[in-house]
């Protein structure tokens, strides 16, 4: 989604732009390559791989939020 909003930037809404971009493509990357880890291992260690998501998923509730991507969120008046 990231790229193609990225490529096609009058679909998106004005905040959206490069810093968004390079803020939250690490993040995507990072809990894509867990989350396929943890398919990767499923069959083998189950266990490990809930404890995988259950972590990436505290992660980003924690994490995410603190993310820096530029936009401002303060009500307009």
């Amino acid at each position: 989604m990231l790229v193609y909003v990225h490529y096609r930037p009058h679909l998106a809404v004005p905040e959206f732009g490069a810093t968004y971009l390079r803020r939250h493509t690490p993040v995507y990357a990072v809990v894509n390559a867990a989350y396929l880890v943890a398919i990767l291992i499923a069959h083998r260690f189950p266990l490990v791989s809930y404890l995988i998501y259950i972590a990436v998923v505290v992660l980003i509730i924690v994490f995410l939020p603190k993310v820096d991507d530029g936009i401002n969120y303060q009500v307009k008046e």
